[in-house]
This record gives structure tokens, C-alpha cells and sequence, in this order.
């Protein structure tokens, strides 16, 4: 693991199950672009929910991934959840952060995750989340070529 993700990994660690919604691990690979066929390890920590409205609730998220080519981002952001019929759910969220380039060149330091998933409840603390994420820097940068990300996610929900 890189030393630059080594505090997030301790804060994650670290985090009394009492005060977290919930932490996750994910495995991903990026899709046709420049980090085509990367796979991409990554964590997030998200906040308790709060009710916005109707059954719609808001969560900040903590985030982190690294891919086998070196490349790393972190950020922070929020993030959205509304339950479907059963045990399904559909999420989205938004964050900014710092980019770490190994051998991707996105552009820019500063680059904005975009997510979209579905998640299925196992249990009440266990989640499995399909998510598709871009990585931009939203023309920030002279260049912005952005990457796509498939992911699978297990989630621990306190």
C-alpha cells in the first residue's frame, strides 16, 4: 500500500463502530480509456444518514482508490441513498480530491468522483454495491481525459 493512503487506512481502522454508518472495500477495473483494464482497490467510511426527505437520506463519505498502476485518489463528499422494494437500494454520491499519479495522467491534482451503484442488503449490516465511478478534473486542467470504473463493494454497516 502506498504511505500516502497509509492515514486513511488508520482512520478506517480506527473509527469506533458506535460513530460510523458503515465502512467498505471494493474491487474494481477501469473501462475503455486511459487507465483501461487497471484494477482498482478502494475504501470509503460514510457518516450517519440523515433523513432529507421521504425515505431519501444523505451521508458524508471519506474515499480512497488505488489501482495497480500506481495511481491514487482521496477525497470527500456526500452521498446519497434511497431504498427500492426489499432489500435493494440505489446510491450516488459526489466528492473532490487530491490525485496521485502513477502512470495516468488525468490532468490535473484536484480531480471530482461522480458514483452511481446498486446496492443489495445481505443482512442488516452487510451490503454487496455494483457502482460505476468517473474520475475528472472538470477542466481544470489542459488536459481532462478521465476514467470509468466498474466496481463490487462489500459494506460493513454499524
Amino acid at each position: 500500500m502506498r504511505p500516502a493512503f497509509a492515514p486513511l487506512v488508520a482512520l478506517l481502522l480506527a473509527t469506533s463502530p458506535a460513530g460510523a454508518q458503515s465502512l467498505g472495500i471494493s474491487l474494481g477495473r477501469h473501462t475503455p480509456g486511459v487507465a483501461e483494464g487497471a484494477v482498482s482497490l478502494g475504501l470509503d467510511y460514510r457518516s450517519l444518514p440523515r433523513a432529507l426527505h421521504g425515505d431519501l437520506t444523505g451521508t458524508w463519505v471519506i474515499a480512497a482508490r488505488l489501482n495497480d498502476r500506481g495511481d491514487g485518489w482521496l477525497g470527500i463528499g456526500y452521498g446519497l441513498q434511497h431504498p427500492l422494494s426489499g432489500p435493494w437500494h440505489v446510491e450516488a454520491s459526489f466528492a473532490a480530491g487530491l490525485y496521485r499519479r502513477g502512470t495516468t495522467d488525468l490532468g490535473h491534482p484536484l480531480e471530482f468522483r461522480t458514483q452511481i451503484g446498486v446496492g443489495y442488503a445481505l443482512n442488516p449490516r452487510t451490503q454487496v454495491v455494483v457502482s460505476v465511478e468517473h474520475l475528472s478534473n472538470g477542466g481544470l486542467g489542459a488536459i481532462n481525459p478521465g476514467t470509468d470504473l466498474i466496481s463490487l463493494g462489500v459494506r460493513r454497516v454499524f
